[in-house]
């Protein structure tokens, strides 16, 4: 059967552009000594020193920009860091930052040996490129203009050529780029808005079983089955009492409940909590002292609300000012990229505008913001854009209708 020609353009599969790599050596280092892939297609393994003279003043794709410098005490080279295109792709994505995290965080095959690293390199640079090139048309937009005002018209990040070709277009390095247009992510945040406030609680007690029963269900969560231990049984048994109703004199319960390491004290807590919290369509607080203590019960609660959306809406985590991205200061770095001294100010404003475009929170020292990104990119440009100095303008500034801080407490008095 003959087939029409139209027919046959419209249902065949659009093919993806072809991806281009840089035509370069790449370089892994160890503590003793360096694995090359030359620009040829040669396995070379040298000394530190060897590595040195094979890499002076040419351009280099490694993993790790500062930490291969101080490896090899030099750094009169030009870096492709396929640690820096992974933030700028995947920018809330955890990795670990080695080659091998890469492939994993990636799901592509890890290296088995050190003479495989460079190689793989090579791999992960091209998978990230096929990522970009399958986002949503509206990320594509965000990543070419990203892109464009890190490349500081062709003096920038050695990456921006490669990725506007990922996309489908040319990069032309004459044309005149404004960072602080092309940055401005914050435009397109959304904005929080007060709303009436919640009526007041019920409040009626938590009794022991009802305690146990919410105990086994949280234990149970998943594919094991988990008997509550006789300690962690107890436990939760005296929490509960802290939640039964005021009495007459008003003053509050209070509860001093220890318990040894290994009983399970979390869930001890969080299963009459959450008891209460349903029957009174009400907020539990717990207020921790470390912030690896309140990741430990962000990640327990993912037993009581399995499904992120709703854990969103039922769940807020805190934290003081200093831990979260200001975004006049974003733009302060942003507005000064194209006038720097050195290009790593731009490299580290659109990595950090593609990290804030990303984030549901802002949280600077939270799970969604790769801590690596301090040693690539330095403590100034990356968990120094807090508002630590207590210089926050509050409702003057520009930016305070999607301000990180303020959406967080807002989200909080609703959860």
């Amino acid at each position: 059967m003959n087939i029409p020609e139209q027919i046959r353009a419209d249902t065949a599969p659009t093919m993806p552009e072809r991806i281009a790599l840089p035509d370069i050596a790449a370089l892994c280092v160890n503590a003793n000594e360096a694995s090359i892939l030359s620009d040829e297609g040669e396995m070379l393994t040298l000394s530190h020193k060897g590595a040195v003279d094979f890499i002076r003043n040419k351009p280099i794709m490694l993993c790790h920009a500062p930490y291969t410098k101080k490896r090899l005490g030099f750094d009169g080279f030009y870096a492709f860091d396929v640690l820096e295109l992974y933030a700028f792709t995947h920018p809330t994505r955890f990795c670990v930052p080695t080659p091998h995290g890469l492939c994993a965080a990636l799901h592509m095959k890890t290296p088995a040996d050190f003479e495989d690293y460079p190689m793989a390199l090579m791999d992960v640079a091209r998978m990230l490129l096929k990522d970009l090139q399958r986002d949503a048309l509206s990320t594509k937009a965000n990543a070419r203009d990203i892109a464009g005002a890190m490349g500081l018209k062709g003096k920038g990040w050695n990456w921006t050529p490669f990725i506007y070709q990922a996309l489908g277009e040319e990069y032309t390095p004459e044309t005149q780029v404004n960072s602080r247009r092309a940055l401005n992510i914050w435009k397109h945040l959304p904005e929080w808005a007060d709303e009436a406030p919640l009526p007041p609680p019920s409040h009626h007690g938590v009794s022991e079983a009802e305690a146990h029963e919410a105990l086994q269900s949280l234990l149970n969560t998943g594919d094991k089955v988990v008997e509550i231990r006789a300690e962690q049984k107890a436990y939760s048994a005296n929490i509960a009492q802290m939640f039964e109703p005021m009495r007459e004199d008003e003053n509050p319960h209070i509860i001093l409940a220890q318990a040894g390491t290994g009983v399970g004290k979390t869930l001890g807590y969080l299963a009459p909590a959450s008891v209460w919290a349903e029957k009174n369509e009400g907020a539990v607080w717990i207020s921790t002292y470390t912030k690896n203590l309140q990741r430990q019960i962000d990640s327990e609660l993912d037993r009581l609300y399995p499904h992120q959306q709703v854990k969103d809406a039922y769940v807020s985590v805190r934290k003081g000012r200093e831990n979260y991205l200001c975004l006049l200061n974003l733009e302060d770095l942003s507005a000064g990229a194209e006038a720097a001294y050195t290009p790593r100010h731009a490299i580290a404003a659109g990595i950090m505008a593609r990290w804030a475009a990303a984030t549901k929170d802002g949280d600077l020292t939270g799970a969604e913001f790769p801590g690596w990104l301090v040693g690539l990119l330095g403590f100034a440009n990356t968990t120094g854009l807090s508002d630590q100095r207590g210089e926050c303008l509050f409702s003057a500034c520009d930016h305070y209708h999607r301000c990180f801080v303020e959406r967080s407490v807002r989200k909080a008095k609703r959860s």
